[in-house]
């Protein structure tokens, strides 16, 4: 009420306002102070015009004034598309219209443009509860909270999402927290009266289940247990009740009272980690290692909180020095292997998880042993884990089931690993995560429509590069006359492919197309489609790009178009459409008349990296021997990355391979370069979508089960002319595919 009152007396000769003054007003529904104060924004504010323009949009939501919100929002967004406070007031207004998936779009990416912004963090939030997605939704409510602890709405969120993980006295505390900031708040009212019911017919007490949450230490009588653990109890008792800014203060009492003890630390760090505050919870343990710089537990605590954070190199150091100082258990060494696994280093992950396995063989551990030899690719010891954890505990599976689909799948058992993804999805329908996996199954298996439904998830499954542009999104709409802008995606092999449907976006009669795409892969495309209006972009989330391309009417996602141009396989024209430089095309076959007699024959022997099975669709180049020696041509390198010891690894291995860095680095000169070639045999990877959108002859050498761009059984890629797939007859069996090949290219040359 004072603040209230000061503000009243003083509004009128309040010569400016902070932006977290104005959305107090909002808050406290004092609209016309709002829009006022709104007005009148600090000079210092960043992006002053953009930001109160967003207020005021927001301000008209709250007073239902949809259509102004609407316009106001895309207005911000026309002039910044990357804007992450317009983002979000679309999400609001998309949630509160009912268009939830289009909510959790907005409300993803202003998280990702600004990932410490409780309201984004609470909005994406609500979004997932709305969707049924409790487990996704729990992150960032909790995160929201730690940053705000007066959202009453992120409070009521948060305690469906542990009604939903079967935490009533958790539930009961989230509810009356938000009671507790605003006492005639319905849907908390609602929500605590139905749990108090469901708990009475039970036969439960709320105290006792919200005691039951704080208990720690086993068993252990309190005269066995460490003051200071005794101490922190109240600390829990504190943090169940909702009262977060007093748990904390309690915890940091009880640091300051056992300075010298690691463990009061260390749980201050986990307490903070919990509450989502990640830098807080690193500080208070590096402050800890000034004066401690070998304590083990203090090194490990500070390596799993930048684990939490995704810091995994950080890690990864702190984890090892650790363990180097002698102190180790299982937690360590679970921290330890996840930093690696995170960094791609899954052989040494293996390894500990197999250690950590043998240490302590419980559920837990056999389900990560088995989940990291799946990653690996070590499908047929996943399942034999997986399914020995099924027997014992038949209901356990949905804690492992991706990685359990996975290996199912890339095993050949496809019928199962989709019974398993169907069941699940029929509990979670809005999972992205379990869409993704099945999409791959159904697109590798040339069910095209089913693939393509479920490959729309991939944004929300794999955020960390998502974006959305603030326009209509197309979805088959009638486009004669009209804007479309075409987003770019995925990586440079992906780009290529799927620009193969832009000829069937153009014949729908655009007036224009406009279609961003990564610089490196730009000078091509534009070349390639001229009746497109190519933007180069780094396709970063700002994409300024999107406000010089004038009225728009919708846009799509460049993965999106398969699902309305390529749902059999009869859609696919297959017909050359990349166009390399004519010029540099005769520039690189002189090279290559240079470099020795015809046939020319580009080859490239690793692909993807370690989380795209990089294991499985990588060889070394001396395994190219028993082609190159059966027949005279030149062999080119096309292989991309860093290749001077496998060159000298060919070479040992009488393997003459002529590598030119410059025509690898400029994906332009790429292009020409392989124009110039007669064929190219190549594993899976960029190569591939390059040179069969080129029209070259192109044998690929797939694994027994390759990604799903190759289908399973096929022996072409229909995405282009003349792309034969080679298939291993058995799992690693690159012997055979290589023979396959020197065959086909001694009936050829």
């Amino acid at each position: 009420m004072l603040k209230q009152l000061m503000r009243t007396l003083f509004s009128a000769g309040k010569r400016s306002w902070t932006v977290e003054e104005v959305r107090e007003l909002i808050e406290a529904g004092d609209f016309s102070a709002a829009q006022a104060a709104a007005e009148q924004l600090h000079a210092a504010t960043p992006r002053r015009d953009l930001t109160k323009d967003c207020i005021l949009a927001e301000i008209a939501f709250r007073q239902m004034r949809d259509t102004d919100a609407e316009d106001g929002f895309r207005a911000v967004l026309k002039e910044a598309p990357g804007f992450a406070d317009a983002h979000f007031g679309l999400s609001l207004l998309l949630l509160e219209q009912g268009d939830t998936e289009a909510a959790i779009e907005h409300a993803q990416f202003a998280k990702v443009i600004s990932p410490n912004d409780s309201r984004y963090l609470a909005q994406l939030g609500v979004c997932q509860v709305t969707l049924g997605n409790f487990q996704a939704a729990e992150s960032p409510l909790t995160q929201a909270l730690r940053l705000n602890d007066e959202d009453k709405n992120a409070w009521n969120n948060l305690g469906v999402v542990c009604l939903a993980k079967s935490a009533p006295g958790e539930a009961y505390a989230c509810f009356s927290k938000a009671l507790k900031l605003d006492s005639s708040f319905t849907l908390a009212l609602q929500n605590l009266s139905h749990l108090e019911a469901e708990m009475d017919a039970a036969g439960v007490v709320l105290s006792a289940a919200v005691a039951s949450v704080d208990a720690v230490g086993g068993t252990a009588s309190d005269t066995e247990r460490e003051l200071w653990q005794q101490q922190w109890d109240e600390v829990n008792t504190l943090r169940r009740a909702g009262q977060t800014e007093a748990a904390l203060a309690e915890a940091e009492r009880i640091c300051m009272e056992w300075s010298d003890l690691a463990g009061p630390v260390c749980e201050l760090g986990a307490l903070y980690r919990q509450l989502g505050d990640f830098q807080s919870g690193q500080d208070v343990l590096r402050a800890y290692l000034v004066a401690h710089p070998d304590d083990g537990q203090a090194l490990a605590a500070l390596g799993a909180a930048l684990l939490a954070a995704n810091e995994n190199i950080g890690a990864r150091d702190y984890l090892t020095r650790a363990r180097d100082v002698g102190y180790e258990n299982t937690k360590m060494l679970a921290d330890l292997a996840q930093s690696l696994s995170n960094l791609e280093k899954h052989a040494e992950a293996l390894e500990l998880r197999r250690k950590i396995f043998e240490l302590e063989p419980n559920f837990v551990r056999q389900a990560q042993l088995a989940a990291d030899l799946a990653t690996a690719c070590q499908y047929q010891q996943a399942i034999e884990l997986f399914d020995e954890l099924i027997e014992k505990e038949p209901a356990s599976k949905s804690v492992f089931l991706v990685s359990y689909a996975v290996a199912q799948a890339y095993s050949g058992h496809f019928n199962k690993a989709l019974t398993l993804l169907n069941d699940a999805l029929s509990h979670q329908p809005h999972d992205a995560g379990l869409h993704m996996q099945r999409a791959q199954i159904n697109l590798l298996t040339e069910n095209f429509s089913q693939g393509w439904a479920d490959y729309a998830y991939r944004g929300l499954a794999y955020t960390r590069q998502y974006r959305v542009l603030p326009f209509t999104r197309w979805q088959g709409q009638d486009l004669h006359g009209k804007c479309v802008v075409v987003l770019a995606e995925q990586g440079l092999g992906d780009q290529v492919m799927l620009a193969s449907c832009l000829p069937d976006l153009l014949a729908l009669g655009p007036s224009r197309v406009v279609v961003e795409v990564i610089e490196r892969v730009a000078p091509t495309l534009a070349r390639s489609f001229p009746e497109c209006e190519v933007v180069r972009s780094l396709q970063d989330r700002k994409m300024t790009w999107a406000k010089t391309v004038g009225d728009v009417d919708y846009f799509v996602p460049l993965g999106n178009l398969p699902q309305y141009f390529r749902n059999n396989l009869e859609a696919f024209p297959g017909t050359a459409y990349l166009k390399a430089d004519p010029d540099r095309v005769a520039y690189w076959r002189q090279k290559l008349e240079s470099a020795g007699p015809r046939p020319w024959i580009g080859v490239s022997w690793r692909g993807g990296v370690q989380a795209t099975r990089q294991v499985l669709r990588s060889m070394s180049p001396a395994e190219l021997e028993p082609m190159v020696a059966s027949l005279d041509a030149t062999w080119i390198s096309l292989q991309y990355g860093s290749v001077e010891e496998e060159l000298k690894v060919a070479e040992a291995a009488h393997v003459k391979l002529t590598h030119w860095n410059e025509a690898i680095a400029d994906l332009d000169e790429f292009a020409a370069l392989i124009q110039a070639l007669d064929c190219v045999v190549t594993v899976c990877n960029t190569t591939v979508h390059y040179a069969g959108a080129l029209g070259k002859k192109v044998l690929v050498l797939a694994p027994h089960i390759p990604e799903w761009r190759y289908g399973l059984t096929s022996t072409r890629m229909p995405w282009y002319p003349d792309v034969s797939v080679l298939r291993q007859p058995h799992h690693n069996d690159w012997l055979g595919v290589i023979r396959e090949a020197t065959q086909r290219l001694k009936d050829n040359f």
